[in-house]
């Protein structure tokens, strides 16, 4: 089962992920923008495997990396079984979150509603709004105190579809291959190529990627796991707190590889 994580940005959608997958592979930050491809993890909950995507979320700016990422959202509901709809408790009258539920009424898929930062009980008493969105009763959580989850998880399972990913049980794979290189040098697009689909969000500006994406790959009868990592410079450069956790991010994915493929750019040769 596939369960994707979705809502404009700065909803909480990273935490929520981390937290259901049990582990801090989502860079979060309080800040919009942060996630910009979509990133994958499965679980064992309750002796079911459930795949989990966290999204970069929906967002009315016209930049090209905001499409870009906007793109790689929608493209997350096309395989998911159940959706996760996520708002924020503290800014239930923002316009913007119309604009999503529109587009998640076009996807048909079944929809969770999740208001997010409730962190009490008279938050969660003002959720009665929330019903114009088409998706019934919104959920009370709070992904920053833990808040909610056991009932989530009570939802997901009610809501359990048993697929072909389902039933490959618990992650296996034959090598596992991380791309590093400094930023800008093409390593998502050179995994797009390898991938034959335009799976990680490209652009000429650096420091495109900032999460490490895992993505399943099949050669021949082999099962690989390629790493998509945020781009390395040296450790006197880098000032910004987003970049460092991107740094160890990336030299932890190096750490547990059997393959790292070093990518250059001929350009700097």
């Amino acid at each position: 089962m596939r369960v994707s994580i979705v809502g404009r940005a700065n909803v909480g959608k990273s935490t929520i992920f981390n937290r259901l997958v049990g582990k801090k592979k989502a860079i979060t930050r309080d800040i919009s923008g942060v996630t910009r491809d979509r990133i994958e993890d499965a679980v064992d909950i309750r002796g079911k495997k459930i795949s989990f995507v966290d999204t970069a979320g929906f967002d009315n700016s016209k930049d090209k990396m905001t499409k870009l990422m906007v793109e790689q959202s929608l493209k997350s509901l096309e395989d998911a079984d159940l959706v996760l709809f996520i708002v924020d408790a503290k800014d239930l009258e923002n316009p913007f979150d119309k604009e999503v539920a529109k587009a998640l009424r076009k996807s048909e898929k079944k929809i969770i509603l999740i208001a997010n930062k409730c962190d009490n009980f008279e938050m969660a008493s003002n959720l009665d709004i929330l019903t114009r969105h088409g998706f019934g009763e919104a959920m009370p959580m709070s992904a920053e105190h833990n808040i909610g989850f056991q009932e989530l998880f009570d939802i997901i399972m009610d809501n359990y579809v048993e697929n072909e990913e389902s039933d490959e049980g618990d992650e296996k794979y034959d090598l596992k291959m991380t791309f590093l290189g400094r930023p800008n040098v093409g390593k998502s697009s050179l995994i797009n190529a390898i991938l034959r689909e335009k799976r990680l969000v490209t652009s000429d500006v650096a420091g495109t990627t900032r999460d490490a994406i895992s993505l399943d790959f099949m050669y021949g009868d082999k099962k690989v796991k390629i790493v998509d990592t945020a781009g390395l410079r040296k450790k006197a450069r880098v000032v910004d707190d987003l970049e460092k956790a991107s740094g160890v991010m990336s030299n932890n994915e190096v750490r547990f590889s059997e393959v790292v493929v070093l990518v250059t750019s001929s350009e700097t040769l």
